[in-house]
């Protein structure tokens, strides 16, 4: 009864016969940490010279999200092995919550990038993240294909499409992540 979605592409895959599949964005997974950690200590912790200490202590916690995420396993492994001395300090069923807790300098996390144009500007003044390029979902619009042969629904999504390509994604402020040497 719904005339259009916007989903993970992977999840409308086995109704391509009878869904109209249009690439919107990839949804990145970033490493989001609060603003006023130094851009130099970022580095040089992830290059594994150096140990956190206070005032820093946010760098040694992160915000598990939970299993119900298709990344979960592979969050927990990159905090493993580029942090090996942070632990799953906190616990939230939702990205945003997790964000919120990075905002406050309580730890990192790890969120869909998808979220961050979401965002309020006080919560986005008060964080940094930084790309990973190690996980990407596609996200689609879905609808029926039957529904493209009239135009309002045809122009509504090649109008969508423009607005992901163009302007969602491509505002935000991601650092790259450190290149290790």
């Amino acid at each position: 009864r719904i005339n259009c979605g916007v989903v993970s592409a992977m999840s409308a895959e086995q109704h391509k016969s009878s869904l109209h599949i249009q690439h919107l964005f990839d949804d990145e997974i970033v490493w989001v940490v609060p603003r006023k950690i130094p851009q130099e200590l970022i580095t040089e912790l992830i290059a594994g010279h150096i140990q956190v200490s206070h005032p820093h202590e946010a760098l040694n916690r992160y915000v598990d999200v939970g299993p119900g995420i298709p990344w979960h396993e592979h969050s927990e492994n990159w905090f493993r092995s580029k942090l090996p001395n942070a632990s799953p300090y906190f616990s939230c069923m939702t990205h945003q919550a997790a964000v919120d807790l990075v905002a406050g300098g309580m730890a990192t996390c790890h969120s869909p990038i998808a979220l961050l144009p979401n965002l309020s500007d006080e919560v986005l003044s008060r964080i940094k993240c930084f790309r990973l390029d190690e996980h990407v979902r596609k996200a689609a619009l879905i609808m029926p294909k039957h529904l493209l042969t009239l135009k309002p629904f045809a122009e509504f999504a090649e109008r969508l499409s423009e607005y992901f390509s163009e302007s969602y994604l491509k505002t935000l402020n991601i650092k790259e992540m450190p290149r290790l040497i």
